[in-house]
């Protein structure tokens, strides 16, 4: 981890509240010297399983959908994985913008350059070109916000950007679409600018931005804790891909983005077999810490039994308590999840929804309990919980509020894994009477109750059907006489 030198004072303890360096000599803006900085060190909450090895040893960005917003791919380089799809953003007569299909060309090389960095990275990761510099090395807001926009409602897990505006009438669109892709668990990872100029959309939150260093390795990245930039990568004479077959040496954060690009498809096929538990177990350690509590906790509501599972502990308990079940009604957990809302109660002794038999059967009875709903696709999956919280640094949030935004993220997790195993079935072709086929019968009883009357009459008919057939085949087996 590095930024600026410390220079003492508040800033030095909280480098996030540093006014931001733009520029310094000799390398593109926004970027930093790291071969002469030293490392500065800070408090983090580390979490021992979490390692590069872990997270991206062995993936190779299959099964996952890279956009490249740029100037074209050329799909015959050998250093290019040829694209997938290649598309363009073309004017209209009345102004308007839209996305047709194109020859995978590059008639500037930048986009053939960035796509075989990721290539590099993430060999198997499916590239689209998305054209939307029209003549080959420029382009306008509106054809760069035309291609954003068709890129998020194609569902592209990544997108690529390695340009920007500096036009201020695009910024509200532009903030807009990357709000979309990040609830969508669409990244967006962007390049800073090459000059010090504020430009659109890197430096959006719901943007991973992305700057040089100095430093020769590839594979070197590092996170800057002074904003505007989020990230660190190679982007000093950087040997890319150019149309024609041809190698050139560049420089600028346009290169240094594609190498986080093609670091963010890693995790979905080298970590297909992720479980809920150890992805909710790293973001249980993350509250207890951020609330220097006792304990944090998750549980899951069994949507068969109705009862709240404890799926992940940190700290007390935590040896013992994951597992245990309790009904689905009990306690204050039990209430966030029929109310749907979240709660703080600093003495639970004063609060008549506080199961103290429970509490005891668990080995901790907490003075003060904080909870907040796990919503999916509008329905309540089940509880974060921190008991006894601590004294913290008081910022912007309340403690409901950040305690709202870590049940969000605990819930967005979820939907990744749900998003994991599709993806790891679909990769792995289901036998008669396989899981794959049990889990297709689990997905439409789940779906049943809540669809229209027409297409619930037809699902239930062709379910009788198939009862009756298979009762059939039963009864007239071979060597079964009737």
């Amino acid at each position: 981890m590095t930024s600026e030198p410390q220079t003492g004072g508040d800033s030095a303890q909280h480098p996030w509240r540093r006014p931001p360096r733009h520029h310094f000599p000799g390398i593109p803006a926004w970027g930093a010297p790291t071969a002469t900085l030293r490392d500065e060190k800070f408090d983090v909450s580390l979490i021992g399983e979490v390692t590069p090895d872990w997270a991206w040893g062995g993936s190779d960005g299959s099964g996952v959908k890279v956009a490249v917003l740029d100037s074209g791919v050329d799909g015959s380089h050998p250093k290019v994985k040829r694209p997938d799809w290649s598309v363009g953003v073309v004017p209209g007569d009345d102004g308007e913008f839209t996305v047709a299909d194109c020859e995978p060309a590059d008639a500037a090389g930048h986009g053939t350059a960035c796509a075989g960095l990721i290539s590099s990275i993430a060999p198997e990761a499916a590239l689209t070109s998305v054209r939307v510099l029209t003549n080959g090395k420029h382009g306008t807001g509106a054809g760069l916000i035309a291609g954003l926009r068709w890129a998020i409602d194609e569902g592209f897990d990544v997108i690529n950007m390695s340009l920007s505006t500096g036009k201020p009438q695009f910024c509200l669109a532009l903030h807009e679409l990357a709000d979309r892709a990040y609830f969508r668990r669409c990244v967006i990872v962007a390049s800073a600018h090459n000059m010090p100029v504020r430009s659109f959309p890197w430096p959006f939150a719901s943007v991973i931005s992305v700057a040089s260093h100095d430093e020769p390795d590839p594979s070197l990245y590092y996170y800057n804790p002074s904003p505007p930039v989020d990230f660190f990568a190679r982007g000093m004479g950087v040997e890319v891909a150019w149309p024609g077959g041809a190698k050139i040496r560049s420089t600028g954060n346009s290169f240094a983005a594609p190498h986080i690009a093609g670091l963010s498809p890693g995790p979905a096929d080298g970590r297909a077999g992720i479980t809920e538990r150890s992805l909710l177990q790293s973001i249980v350690e993350v509250a207890r810490s951020v609330f220097g509590a006792a304990a944090a906790s998750v549980f899951l509501l069994d949507e068969q039994t109705g009862e709240l599972v404890f799926e992940a502990v940190a700290g007390e308990g935590e040896d013992q308590l994951v597992g245990t079940r309790f009904p689905g009604g009990t306690g204050l957990a039990g209430w966030v999840v029929m109310s749907g809302q979240a709660l703080l109660v600093d003495d639970v002794t004063q609060n008549p929804q506080f199961a103290r038999d429970a509490a005891e059967s668990t080995g901790y009875v907490p003075r003060s309990i904080m909870a907040a709903p796990l919503i999916r696709n509008g329905d309540c999956v089940g509880v974060l919980e921190v008991l006894d919280r601590g004294s913290r640094p008081r910022g912007d949030l309340s403690d409901v509020d950040l305690i709202g935004m870590l049940a969000t993220e605990v819930a967005l997790s979820l939907e990744l894994v749900v998003k994991l195993r599709r993806l790891t079935g679909e990769q792995q072709p289901a036998t008669a009477g396989s899981d794959g086929d049990l889990g297709m019968l689990h997905r439409i009883a789940a779906r049943l109750p809540a669809a229209t009357e027409p297409v619930a009459s037809t699902v239930s008919r062709l379910l009788a059907t198939a009862d009756d057939l298979l009762a059939g085949e039963s009864a007239f087996s071979p060597g079964v006489s009737r």
